[in-house]
């Protein structure tokens, strides 16, 4: 579940994910893969009260990344809008970073 999550993660995207064009849908991506995870984290039975509390910490990490996620795609929404209205910046926008 640990790897699932950091799979998930913009550090392991590869170049193209991570261009310009490409983060919002890697961003959406993200997202989903990490609600998979949660919905796997639901089906694991622990018989040991530190299993259940390594689980409830899994859990809440995947809430903070989608939140995160939804923060940066939300930023760089703003930050798309304001260079595709700045003067001769659309040319550059469809070319990967």
């Amino acid at each position: 579940v640990k790897r699932r999550l950091q799979d998930t993660s913009i550090e392991y995207a590869t170049p193209l994910e991570r261009s310009t064009g490409h983060v919002r849908g890697f961003l959406r991506s993200s997202n989903s893969r990490v609600q998979v995870v949660v919905d796997r984290i639901g089906t694991i039975t622990t018989q040991r009260d530190l299993h259940s509390e390594v689980l409830e910490l899994l859990r809440d990490n995947a809430a903070l990344r989608i939140s995160i996620n939804d923060y940066a795609e939300g930023l760089l929404a703003d930050t798309f809008d304001l260079l595709d209205e700045a003067p001769g910046n659309a040319a550059r926008m469809s070319v990967p970073v």
